[in-house]
């Protein structure tokens, strides 16, 4: 299914899951409606670009550009644990 394996320690991988939960929050309108139906759903871009009607290239793109958001969300978030102020 394309699925990563990693091989962080289990608390690492909680709390990156827990970050990426709360940085997914945060994701909104069509961004959030493509994560949701490439990785709930397992829809490929082609696929997600029929169904939103969008052409394939935006659809890669506006992924692409969330999953950088998503990655600095939970980047931040765990730079904030290992900080607090």
């Amino acid at each position: 299914t394309g699925v990563q394996t990693c091989a962080l320690p289990i608390s690492e991988l909680e709390r990156r899951s827990a970050a990426l939960r709360e940085c997914l929050k945060q994701v909104r309108g069509r961004a959030a409606e493509l994560i949701r139906l490439r990785y709930e759903a397992e829809l490929k871009p082609a696929a997600l670009a029929s169904r939103v009607n969008m052409a394939v290239v935006a659809v890669r793109v506006m992924l692409s550009r969330t999953r950088a958001v998503l990655r600095d969300c939970i980047e931040r978030r765990l730079k904030a644990e290992e900080s607090p102020s």
